[in-house]
């Protein structure tokens, strides 16, 4: 017998948002350089940041270098450590042992394209000073993006660079 959902009572809690009235915001996708809307209510945290276009440029395309050099060295130790599985593999096959035939190895993923993309933006801006608010800040100055703990924690196995990043950032 199914109960009536009259009789069924749920438990409803209130979560107090540390920063945001989660009522008062009206979400919208993050984009390049885009603006929240709010309707009513205080901000806590910083309204705007306005940085020299020249000097953000500069930032990010450093940032971009060293994201790539990471990748492009935890690629290589990744390509070792898939050669050096399939030669185990190999060696066992030959001993008429029992395999796996799983590889069981993380990917080194690269999102350079995210840089490129906030590079492209930057360059076709008119604007000599660009407003940003603190996530694009935390994302396009402290190279803190989403993504950001997975990419070092990651690229840490087959990069000596990624490792320390990750030890600095407490992940590991």
């Amino acid at each position: 017998m199914i109960p009536q959902f009259s009789k069924i009572k749920f438990a409803v809690t209130r979560v107090k948002a540390p920063l945001y009235k989660i009522d008062d915001i009206v979400r919208a996708q993050p984009m390049v350089f885009g603006r929240r809307k709010y309707k009513k209510g205080k901000r806590t945290m910083m309204e705007e940041l306005v940085v020299k276009k020249a000097d953000l440029l500069e930032i990010v395309k450093k940032n971009r270098e060293q994201h790539r050099k990471v990748f492009e060295e935890a690629l290589e130790g990744y390509q070792n450590a898939v050669i050096k599985h399939l030669q185990d593999m190999l060696k066992k096959a030959k001993q008429g042992l029992k395999l796996d035939l799983r590889i069981h190895l993380v990917q080194p993923q690269d999102q350079t394209k995210d840089y490129d993309r906030v590079i492209k933006a930057l360059e076709m801006s008119t604007k000599e000073e660009i407003e940003m608010d603190e996530r694009e800040f935390a994302q396009y100055v402290m190279d803190d993006w989403d993504w950001s703990n997975q990419f070092w924690t990651n690229n840490s196995i087959y990069s000596a660079f990624a490792m320390e990043e990750s030890k600095k950032r407490k992940l590991l």
